[in-house]
């Protein structure tokens, strides 16, 4: 049974943007109320630099242990989740396409030719940056959200290693954490990976994709319709799934 839980959230916000990103918009209360439960039965957050490198399992074995994870880079990310996960003592990890976070930073809040039908706008670098100084982390999560298995090597590359190196540029140290948007994770994604991160994020993770790969880490997604009994029901399928 799995002793790490690794929460996977994109937008916490009282009213979502637009009835297409609603799903992704998990209430603040919502969330806040499901950090606690995790909290009152005796989990502790963690950060991903506690999970060891290339080896993430040898350091959680026997504890009861939970990250919290965003995707994309969402401004609300700052504004309404931060202040939520300090009050609960938390800290995150969060994978940013660093296209929106970059055109944020330049005053051009727009969405970028892959991510058209999302309408959520990002946080800028000087919120990445204060962020970070709280004790935020953050990962690669492309440059442009792309489906990684529709591109072509070449475009691969870049959307996988140009996102790190400008995070890299933009934070002043290394960006060891990769999340691949849509859960789109062929072979070749994972062989470029594992050779410029350490390691890997990806939602709902076969048990068999994890045994053979020991440098990926299973999520849950947690999305606004989830109520707070849904969310343990996710909680224990995820500790009994074996396949």
């Amino acid at each position: 049974m799995n002793s790490l839980i690794v929460l996977a959230y994109h937008s916490i916000n009282e009213k979502p943007h637009s009835d297409q990103t609603a799903p992704l918009s998990v209430h603040p209360e919502d969330f806040e109320a499901q950090i606690r439960y995790l909290l009152s039965r005796g989990y502790r957050n963690i950060r991903a630099d506690e999970l060891g490198l290339k080896s993430p399992s040898s350091a959680i074995t026997g504890k009861r242990r939970f990250l919290i994870s965003f995707d994309d880079g969402y401004k609300d990310n700052y504004d309404v989740a931060l202040p939520i996960l300090e009050a609960c003592g938390c800290s995150a990890l969060i994978f940013l396409s660093t296209n929106g976070i970059e055109n944020s930073s330049t005053g051009e809040q727009r969405a970028d030719q892959y991510h058209t039908e999302i309408s959520i706008p990002y946080m800028n670098w000087d919120e990445v940056r204060i962020m970070e100084a709280k004790g935020v982390e953050f990962g690669s999560h492309t440059l442009s959200h792309a489906h990684l298995s529709s591109l072509n090597s070449d475009t691969l590359r870049q959307e996988i290693l140009q996102s790190k190196q400008l995070m890299e540029e933009r934070l002043g140290h290394s960006v060891e954490w990769f999340c691949a948007p849509y859960g789109d994770y062929p072979e070749i994604v994972y062989y470029i990976v594992r050779q410029h991160y350490q390691l890997s994020f990806l939602t709902y993770a076969y048990r068999s994709v994890l045994r053979s790969r020991p440098d990926v880490i299973s999520r849950i997604g947690v999305y606004g319709h989830n109520s707070l009994n849904t969310f343990k029901l996710k909680l224990l399928r995820d500790r009994l799934r074996i396949v």
